[in-house]
């Protein structure tokens, strides 16, 4: 005799309920799928148009990412250049970034490398993520990221993507120039002030003496002057204290290395760098023979009043050596 157990079970699947079971565990598995999909492209929508800042909850999210994984595929640059381009003094100078071929369609000045910092023709630097994070090219910018406060910073879904940072500008007027016939000045090398402002005004001379005597009494002086033409830093050197000895008998090009004591109040602005020598009994200027300028001159023009010119626009006997720019100290100051 058959159990009534097994006459029951066999009622319910002749019923259908068995089947309808598996309908609904099989339509709640599609509802799930549909909800489960549903939510991710709507996180990747969230996301839209820079998906690849998206790094799964595992590795802690977008927030957590930068600690563990590599990031930086370029995405985030074109925020960079729509900032740039609202800057009022973008075209001054260039914008020196670590792939310039990928910027250069979205800026509207030049862009060059992150070697160019050091020529005084660049007046922004966009530091990517990317090179932060793997050191490359980094020798480039590492006395201004992270040590300056940069002027912004380009953040997307929680990762800081992009650091921008304001350069001085600065230039080497003249190149060579006879020095009254007793030293010749060649090859001036210029550091501005870094962005921070931490870092002096230096200035390289190389002088090669022209007679066996290093003249009594004469003094090279460098005066730091503003557009308006006040002299806001002063530095005064006998010449026979620049020069060793025995330098002077050989005839050598000697480089000397000067900072320029510039004081931490001098207000922003373009500044000039002047030099010259000076008879310290009589103060009087001495001479300055021909000066050969640093860049190419257009007829009836030059910055130091024309070659083989006594008179340069500071006065007679003067140099123009070098231009730059100090930035104001509320937009770019030392991190401590």
């Amino acid at each position: 005799m058959r159990c009534r157990r097994c006459r029951c079970s066999r009622f319910w699947r002749h019923a259908g309920w068995s089947g309808l079971g598996r309908g609904l565990l099989r339509r709640h598995q599609r509802t799930a799928a549909v909800i489960l999909a549903s939510g991710m492209v709507g996180t990747l929508l969230s996301y839209h148009p820079y998906y690849l800042a998206y790094y799964s909850p595992a590795i802690g999210g977008s927030a957590h990412a930068a600690e563990l994984v590599p990031i930086g595929w370029g995405e985030g640059l074109d925020v960079v250049a729509d900032w740039l381009n609202q800057q009022p003094d973008l075209a001054d100078g260039a914008v020196a970034t670590w792939s310039p071929p990928t910027m250069r369609p979205y800026l509207q000045t030049d862009v060059a490398w992150q070697g160019d910092v050091q020529k005084g023709t660049v007046n922004y630097l966009a530091v990517y993520i990317n090179q932060v994070q793997s050191g490359k090219d980094n020798h480039y910018f590492h006395h201004i990221h992270p040590s300056c406060t940069p002027r912004q910073t380009i953040t997307l879904r929680g990762i800081t993507y992009a650091w921008i940072y304001r350069l001085p500008l600065y230039a080497i007027l003249t190149s060579e120039a006879n020095l009254n016939q007793q030293v010749i000045l060649s090859q001036p090398v210029l550091l501005p002030p870094d962005p921070c402002h931490c870092t002096p005004l230096t200035l390289t001379l190389t002088l090669q003496p022209q007679v066996s005597t290093p003249p009594a009494h004469t003094l090279l002086f460098l005066h730091v002057v503003g557009s308006d033409g006040t002299m806001v830093a002063q530095l005064d050197l006998a010449l026979d204290q620049l020069l060793p000895a025995d330098v002077w008998q050989r005839g050598e090009a000697f480089a000397h290395t000067l900072q320029l004591p510039l004081d931490a109040s001098t207000p922003p602005g373009r500044y000039h760098i002047v030099l010259g020598l000076y008879d310290l009994t009589t103060g009087e200027r001495l001479p300055v023979g021909q000066q050969q300028p640093a860049f190419p001159l257009t007829p009836g023009s030059s910055p130091t009043g024309g070659e083989g010119s006594h008179v340069g626009p500071y006065g007679p006997g003067s140099v123009l050596l070098a231009t730059f720019e100090r930035l104001p100290e509320h937009t770019i100051a030392c991190s401590k």
